[in-house]
């Protein structure tokens, strides 16, 4: 039971940095297209809330099968 625990901590671990890497680069390409910085950091917000979201759902939905 450790190594599955310890293989979804893994998982999620990986989710957060795919999204937090998905909000950076959203903030930033938003950015160069002219958005002013508060409209930049809510894209990217909403661009890591989003990715999270979905990765988190797609890995209970793997777990759960």
């Amino acid at each position: 039971m450790p190594q599955f625990l310890t293989m979804t901590l893994l998982a999620v671990a990986i989710a957060v940095v795919a999204a937090v890497l998905t909000g950076i680069a959203t903030a930033w390409l938003s950015m160069l297209g002219g958005a002013s910085l508060p409209n930049s950091l809510i894209r990217g917000g909403v661009a890591f809330g989003g990715t999270l979201t979905i990765e988190l759902l797609t890995l209970g939905l793997l777990i759960s099968h």
